[in-house]
Formats: structure tokens, C-alpha cells, sequence
């Protein structure tokens, strides 16, 4: 019998082309599932807890603003005392429990940027984190989508989709007239309770600019008075050293014969303790492989440290999540003030998680909100 080679080859290339359909659909639908997925997972869970941390937001910075004034609101929103997770209002009466706010000092100063602009900020930061999400699943300028526009929609009002060029337009430009704004670090308006700081600002900024790379954010003015360009979370490890040199400075250790405080003295001892009771603490104690993120990596404003998770030791001698929490949380209430506690929990390393209410969380992210 004579082999049909024509009618053969047809039949293999019509069983190809059906498999090949089949992969496709196969394919097509894997796709459409991994969107249904993805589309879920931005309204059912992104969406209402960006939303929601906006809200609370807004809801600590009101009430700080209505019984501290405009500008304390501000300083508790640059410094991350405000949080999205409701807390910011109570954070920051707790510290006016232990401290004075100079309120004539702090009504007179104006700051650079304000909460609109750092709101806008996230909303861009936002868009460009989903933006790919929106566009595959067929949501073009999704601005109206995220949760710095979404209350209108909730509202069933006509929503204004935003660009990002449209939110950067949204920012009211600060013209530089009066270039010089006011210093952010929240204790210049604070005075601790009892207590009385021996260390002149412009003593300690001279001697300060000598030590952690402080050099090119501390301007000296003709006039002999400070300007402060911190970027990042460079001014909140400033006010910790300068708390830590007070601390030092208070015990008469570094007393002249004529009663001044020997500044310079006072500064190194309170750089060398402040590592110690920082990183030294976090990398000798806690974690593993605990190294600084170089500068071409880190996110401004962001971790600047990592690590492998907990190490061994640690793990072994606090086996549950709030063993850990409770020794770390009662090493930072040691520390001497507030901002010792903020860059003690800001040099916290990404990389490690815990379990808090059933949620997996950074154990920084967890500081951050809590102290």
C-alpha cells in the first residue's frame, strides 16, 4: 500500500497548528488570570489600605494643627511622627508630655514645601509604582484610580484623573525670594521639660559639621547664625547626636575650670555612643550581615541599612515575635530622648520581618510606627 507523504504531512502540520492554538489560549487565559489577580489584589487590598493610611494622615495632621498650630503639623509630618497608621496625632502629644513647643519661635518661621507637596509626592510615587498595572489591565491615565483622588469617586462625584505632569503642576511653586527657610528639626522648638541644653547651636553645629558627613548640610552665615540643608534622614541623626552630646555635656565630665563645656569633647564621646547604641547595638545583638546601603542604591529618605534576617543567637534566645519586639522595644526606651529613638528605629535594617496581628511586616517599619 502506497504511503499518502502529502496527506501525512497535512495532518502533522493540522495537529501542530491545533496544539499551537491550544498553547495559546492556554497561554492567553494564564495571562487573564494573572490581571484578574492583579486587579483583585489593587482594589480589594492596595487601594482601601493606601486610602485608609492617607486618611489618618490627614486626620492626625488636622487635629495636631488645630490645638498646636499650622507649623507644628508640619514639623510632625516632615518627621514622620504622623503615620498611616492613625497614631500621629497621639505620638505627638505624647512627646509634648516631656517637652515644651516654642510656639512664638515656631509661628514665625516658614518651611520649605508643605503637606500638599509632600501628598503630591506619594501620589506620584504611587502612579509610577502601579502605573504598569493599570496599563495592563486597560486603565490609561489611572490617576483617578489611585487612592490622592479616589475619595471623589467614593463619593460618586466627577473624578478628575491626574497625570503625573498633572500632579506636578498641582504643586504651587515656592518662589525663591527668601531662599533661606527655616531649619526642620523638630527639637530647635522643643525645650525638654526641666532641663536646660549646655550646648549653644552654633558651637555644636561647628564641631558637629566635623563628624558623619554633616559638613555639606551645615551652611554658616555672615551673621554667624546657622542654615541647615539636611536631605534624607540626615537631620534626624543630627538632633540625636546633638541630644546624646547634651546628655554627655549635663554630667560635667567635659566642665572647664570656668564652667564651659568643652564642646568638641563633648561631641566625640557623644558619636562614639551613639554608634554603639545604635548600629553596634542592631549588628551585634539582633541581625545578621548587617552592612550600610551605598548611596547609588538607597532610596532618599529610605532604609540605609541591610541585613539577612535575624541571626541565630538572637533567634534562639527570643523565639516568638513578641520576645523579640519586647527586647527591642526595651532597649529603645532606654535611650536618652526622643530623636535617639527615631534614628535608632530608621537604622534598623530592611530584610528583617515579623509577624504583628497575623501581618508580616518590616521589623523597621514597625519601629518607625511605633516610636
Amino acid at each position: 500500500m502506497a504511503i499518502d507523504f502529502g496527506r501525512a504531512a497535512r495532518g502533522v502540520a493540522t495537529g501542530y497548528l491545533q496544539a499551537k492554538v491550544r498553547n495559546t489560549e492556554a497561554n492567553d487565559q494564564l495571562k487573564a488570570n494573572i490581571l484578574e489577580r492583579a486587579g483583585a489584589n489593587y482594589f480589594n487590598e492596595v487601594l482601601p489600605e493606601v486610602t485608609t493610611m492617607e486618611k489618618n494622615r490627614k486626620n492626625s495632621y488636622d487635629r495636631i494643627a488645630t490645638e498646636f498650630g499650622g507649623n507644628a503639623a508640619e514639623l510632625a509630618d516632615i518627621n514622620n511622627i504622623i503615620t498611616g497608621d492613625g497614631k500621629g496625632y497621639d505620638n505627638f502629644k505624647n512627646l509634648m508630655k516631656t517637652n515644651n513647643l516654642n510656639r512664638e519661635k515656631l509661628d514665625a518661621v516658614t518651611f520649605e514645601g508643605d503637606y500638599n507637596t509632600r501628598f503630591n509626592t506619594r501620589g506620584m510615587d504611587f502612579q509610577e509604582k502601579y502605573q504598569g498595572i493599570f496599563d495592563q489591565i486597560g486603565i490609561k491615565q489611572s490617576g483617578g484610580l489611585g487612592p490622592y483622588t479616589v475619595e471623589s469617586q467614593l463619593k460618586e462625584e466627577t473624578p478628575t484623573a491626574m497625570t503625573k505632569d498633572q500632579m506636578t503642576d498641582t504643586v504651587t511653586p515656592i518662589q525663591p525670594v527668601q531662599p533661606n527657610f527655616a531649619s526642620t528639626q523638630l527639637e530647635e522648638y522643643l525645650t525638654s521639660a526641666g532641663t536646660v541644653s549646655l550646648l549653644p547651636e552654633t558651637e555644636f553645629a561647628k564641631v558637629a559639621s566635623g563628624f558623619r558627613s554633616f559638613q555639606n548640610s551645615i551652611i554658616f552665615r555672615d551673621d554667624g547664625s546657622v542654615q541647615f540643608q539636611f536631605k534624607g534622614t540626615k537631620d534626624v541623626e543630627y538632633n540625636a547626636l546633638r541630644a546624646k552630646a547634651n546628655d554627655i555635656a549635663k554630667t560635667d565630665k567635659y566642665t572647664t575650670k570656668d564652667g564651659k563645656v568643652n564642646v568638641g569633647a563633648a561631641v566625640e564621646e557623644a558619636n562614639f555612643e551613639l554608634k554603639k547604641q545604635t548600629q553596634d547595638h542592631i549588628g551585634n545583638n539582633i541581625v545578621q550581615g548587617y552592612s550600610f546601603i551605598s548611596q547609588d542604591k538607597a532610596t532618599p529618605g529610605g532604609a540605609l541599612y541591610t541585613s539577612q534576617g535575624f541571626s541565630q543567637d538572637f533567634n534562639e534566645s527570643y523565639q516568638t515575635a513578641d520576645d523579640k519586639l519586647d527586647y527591642i522595644d526595651n532597649h529603645m526606651e532606654t535611650l536618652g530622648s526622643y530623636s535617639e529613638q527615631k534614628y535608632y528605629a530608621q537604622s534598623f535594617p530592611l530584610g528583617v520581618k515579623i509577624t504583628v496581628n497575623g501581618k508580616e511586616v518590616e521589623v523597621r517599619d514597625y519601629l518607625l510606627s511605633n516610636f
